[in-house]
């Protein structure tokens, strides 16, 4: 029983999920460790059988063949074939591949648009990424052009116009032209701008918000905090956590153990060690019985069960599609969950912990990922 191989697939879950479409296809992974696709209602409409798999993005997703990874079509053809060390998903029309320890960016034919020459690079957004040359970020256009020099500690995606940069121990924005907007000064810590505009910055240990013109608009107060997304946010208080709204007030009482964003109007949250769904009356839809979840992306969301079974979930809590690797092994229930637990540790430790903008390090009060493109560049290159 290759559970390592299920845990991949749950950590590739939540770092892909950004990268969805709607109608996409589901990935899951059989106890052999061979990944196919199920649609909304459970039905398996692509065998498993890949040893790795993204989601869906544009209509292609990233699928692996032995040691290489190219990307198919949702009939399960390969239209690009495997021949990459690792991947990401096509964002306007691009995506990012690896080879020899250099990445680049291929065209939805597989076509090479910008050779394999960076250290690490992110998505496109306004016709821009990120890049790392030597040990600082620039931009490219998608002509592989230099736009924006390569000056910056950090670097993330364009959004609201700006991108998040880190000079030195500050945080601050740019636009596309390289100008600062935004001076990174004042800011310890800080996050890309989601739709709303407001963008969580971080000063003298506790977290606010501010606007597109730098100016504060929820005065820091917060012990930690997650971005906005459908008009609320999470925010820390004294080891709970609860929901803000855009003027940075309560509507639902910070009394979670944890908790992630709201996604199609439902939030996971912790109560009393298990996990269940609340709606944005802080109303609790489905209850809390499962070891660990996800948001809700197209409808479906993963669970993990106490005994490590583990399936997907539509809003009305039921299941969809499951996989019972208890039945597929001689181990007890015990040798299941502490072999689980080490290969979640090693992934852990292999690709650093990675996680969406949803989950939050409570005790070091910071979001682990600031930008998904991050996530998707270690999760594909680090087998």
């Amino acid at each position: 029983m290759k559970i390592g191989y299920i845990f991949l697939f749950l950590v590739l879950f939540i770092s892909f999920s950004f990268a969805q479409e709607k109608d996409s296809l589901f990935p899951i992974c059989n106890s052999l460790g061979e990944y196919g696709f199920i649609d909304k209602t459970g039905k398996v409409v692509i065998e498993p059988q890949f040893g790795g798999s993204f989601y869906f993005s544009e209509g292609l997703c990233a699928v692996k063949t032995g040691s290489k990874w190219g990307y198919i079509n949702k009939s399960g053809k390969y239209v690009i074939n495997p021949a990459y060390d690792g991947v990401g998903p096509f964002m306007q029309g691009t995506a990012a591949v690896l080879l020899n320890g250099k990445w680049g960016y291929i065209n939805k034919k597989g076509q090479t648009i910008i050779k394999p020459t960076f250290n690490w690079c992110g998505n496109f957004s306004r016709f821009l990424t990120a890049v790392l040359v030597g040990k600082k970020w620039g931009y490219v256009d998608q002509d592989g052009v230099m736009i924006i020099k390569p000056q910056y500690d950090e670097a993330y995606e364009f959004t609201k116009d700006l991108a998040l940069v880190k000079i030195g121990n500050k945080w601050g924005y740019i636009v596309d032209t390289g100008a600062m907007i935004i001076s990174p000064h004042g800011y310890d810590d800080a996050f890309s701008f989601s739709s709303s505009g407001l963008a969580a910055i971080k000063q003298k240990d506790k977290w606010g918000y501010i606007n597109t013109i730098g100016e504060i608009v929820i005065k820091p107060q917060f012990d930690c905090v997650t971005t906005f997304n459908e008009g609320l946010a999470l925010a820390y208080v004294s080891g709970k956590c609860g929901y803000i709204n855009e003027e940075g007030n309560f509507v639902i009482n910070p009394k979670y153990e944890e908790a992630t964003n709201f996604s199609e109007g439902l939030a996971a949250v912790k109560i009393d060690g298990k996990w269940g769904y609340i709606n944005k009356k802080g109303k609790i839809v489905i209850e809390p019985k499962f070891e660990n979840v996800s948001g809700f992306y197209n409808g479906l969301a993963w669970w993990i069960s106490e005994d490590y079974n583990w399936g997907y979930i539509d809003k009305k809590g039921t299941t969809i599609w499951e996989l019972h690797p208890k039945k597929d092994t001689d181990l007890t229930a015990e040798e299941i969950k502490n072999q689980v637990l080490k290969a979640f540790e090693e992934l852990e430790n292999e690709l650093s912990l990675i996680k969406d903008l949803e989950e939050i390090d409570v005790e070091n009060g910071h979001a682990v990922a600031k930008s998904n493109a991050e996530d998707w560049k270690e999760a594909a290159s680090s087998e």
